[in-house]
């Protein structure tokens, strides 16, 4: 059996190495952190300030870019967006500054409004909390990709902006992502979503029912197994049911998750689901990759939608 000119048996080879490594899981990107001591506000034990930072949670991914990271992009951060157009804002802004410390954000309003008074060139300029909440970062402009040339443009400026004693202000500056324009330019569908404005670190799960990749097949384009995870949660969704989709770019990867569970979901001494996943496990006993049913090679058993981490 084929599906668009992939031999079926190939897509099972590639899915079952993927799922029997990663039961309940997510991908995790190591926070990439540059830090040079700034001149505070206040003295004493204030809170520690650093240029173009990230302030490190575990293992949160990074909300910071540096040259070399392309393949954290998804599909519509890799092209520049032509300036005036519909997409020419974005997600994306320039690090200054990260501060850390007890009392993170109080510091950092004080230093964005003397930022502010001093350089109004800087526009917009916000803050955001990064690291979890446990730090907060000022931001300058807005742009859809860390690679469209008026960031690159506008950051190199701000690198080489200087004190009145010469010394420069911001040389560590990199593009980031602040958590609000994510938030904000998230699909209300995307699994994401479902942490937003929530701090708790608590685990929580969703069964994944459906998968649509590319699994290394030239012919099926990652754009369409997006469109085809999107287009199914949105069907779901119709129907009352509480989807999202999610999108692995990383692996071409899109997924159709349902339900959101804490950490009762799964009881690893007794194996036994809870009776909300056990409802849903019954509804989609079937797991879909590609658009057809995923069956164990071994037994000719169509494999089960099991449970996936929800993103921190």
């Amino acid at each position: 059996m084929t599906h668009h000119g992939m031999p079926y048996q190939s897509i099972l080879r590639q899915f079952l190495s993927h799922f029997e490594n990663n039961w309940a899981h997510f991908a995790c990107v190591p926070i990439f952190s540059a830090f040079l001591t700034f001149l505070l506000l206040m003295g004493g034990c204030a809170p520690a300030a650093t240029s173009g930072g990230a302030a490190r949670a575990g293992s949160e991914r990074s909300s910071l870019y540096e040259p070399g990271d392309d393949v954290l992009l998804a599909p519509d951060e890799t092209a520049s967006a032509k300036p005036g157009s519909a997409s020419s804002e974005g997600a994306w802004s320039i690090a200054l500054l990260t501060i850390t410390g007890n009392d993170h954000q109080a510091t950092a309003k004080a230093l964005r409004t003397q930022i502010a008074a001093n350089h109004p060139e800087l526009k917009p300029l916000f803050l955001d909390e990064v690291g979890g909440g446990q730090g907060s970062a000022i931001f300058a402009g807005r742009y859809p990709s860390p690679k469209d040339p008026r960031c690159r443009a506008r950051m190199e400026e701000i690198r080489q902006m200087t004190s009145s004693e010469g010394n420069r202000l911001f040389p560590r500056a990199m593009p980031g992502r602040p958590p609000s324009l994510v938030a904000a330019s998230l699909h209300p569908h995307d699994l994401r979503t479902v942490r937003l404005g929530r701090r708790s670190s608590t685990p929580m799960y969703t069964l994944q029912i459906a998968q649509w990749g590319t699994f290394g097949d030239q012919s099926i384009t990652y754009q369409t197994c997006r469109a085809q995870a999107e287009s199914m949660a949105r069907a779901l969704r119709a129907r009352g049911l509480t989807a999202w989709f999610s999108h692995n770019d990383g692996r071409s990867l899109s997924s159709v998750n349902v339900g959101v569970f804490g950490t009762d979901a799964y009881d690893p001494r007794s194996t036994l689901f809870s009776p909300e996943v056990e409802m849903l496990m019954q509804r989609f006993p079937q797991l879909q990759v590609n658009g057809e049913v995923l069956l164990d090679p071994r037994t000719g058993v169509a494999r089960a939608p099991f449970l996936v981490e929800v993103p921190r």
